[in-house]
């Protein structure tokens, strides 16, 4: 500029979603050059900032990028970035303020996507980032907090499938909790047989005698078990099959059945609770 006898210049900022209010509100003002102060009133503004300077003159044009189509388009040459923003349509602003505010959050969006692919699986969230970023910004609320709400399921039972939290969350929505949602395992369980316990009415063998269940049936239903309900800090495991329900608890040295009982003795809440797992495992 000095060369040319220029003792001014314009500063010149970009009109697209990625400039900041910074840079913005310094787009189209003219300093002199000997007060130009990089990071005050000439670029650099910032880190990966984009602005430049330009000669105080009219320009008949200039670029800008629709905020709706994301193409360049041509504007007015005197717009500056402020009048820019409010020539646009309440549509274009939207769509401004959306892209604003995932350009701010990217970092931290990326961080956060990584983390719900290495929990959930890619398989379970959105196949790109931009598609992550949409559905947290434009999308479907619920939808979104249906993914949040898994990742945090997930993060706390690894082994836990979708089809498990959602078990989880709609029995939660009914006010029914039976645990935390599992697959069932394969962990080995025994029945005792202790003569003196079998007239305790809490002993696996006084209920099986009292239902009429076999020692078949109650490993049957923990065999064939739809999912399993982790409870009591996992040292209770109620597992659902269709035909019945059995429970085991832990003992110091092994895991033993509790409880059993067929589908015929269900009362209204474990029936309740068997028509949500069954509309969800196939």
């Amino acid at each position: 500029y000095e060369d040319l006898g220029i003792t001014e210049y314009k500063y010149l900022a970009t009109l697209d979603d990625r400039t900041c209010e910074t840079c913005g509100a310094l787009d189209g003002k003219v300093f002199k050059l000997s007060e130009a102060r990089e990071g005050v009133n000439y670029p650099s503004m910032h880190p990966r900032c984009r602005c430049t300077t330009t000669m105080n003159k009219p320009y008949i044009k200039r670029s800008a990028r629709d905020p709706l189509s994301g193409k360049s388009v041509y504007v007015d040459g005197d717009l500056d970035y402020t009048t820019w923003k409010e020539s646009l349509s309440p549509e274009q602003r939207e769509a401004l303020d959306l892209a604003k505010r995932k350009d701010s959050r990217k970092s931290a969006d990326k961080l956060q996507y990584k983390q719900y692919q290495d929990v959930l699986g890619r398989k379970n969230v959105p196949s790109s980032f931009d598609k992550f970023q949409e559905l947290k910004y434009n999308g479907d609320r619920a939808e979104y907090e249906e993914l949040k709400g898994f990742y945090r399921y997930k993060k706390s039972e690894p082994t836990a499938e979708f089809t498990h939290y959602k078990i989880y969350r709609d029995l939660k929505n009914e006010g029914i909790d039976n645990g935390k949602v599992l697959p069932p395992d394969n962990v080995s369980a025994y029945i005792l047989k202790d003569e003196v316990s079998r007239r305790d009415p809490y002993h696996i063998m006084y209920r099986m005698k009292e239902r009429q269940i076999t020692d078949d049936e109650v490993r049957r239903y923990k065999n064939d078990a739809l999912v399993m309900f982790s409870q009591w800090h996992g040292t209770r495991k109620a597992y659902y099959s269709r035909d019945g329900v059995s429970v085991i608890t832990q003992n110091p040295e092994q895991w033993v059945f509790r409880t059993s009982w067929k589908k015929e003795d269900f009362d209204e809440r474990t029936e309740r609770i068997m028509e949500v797992v069954s509309k969800n495992v196939k």
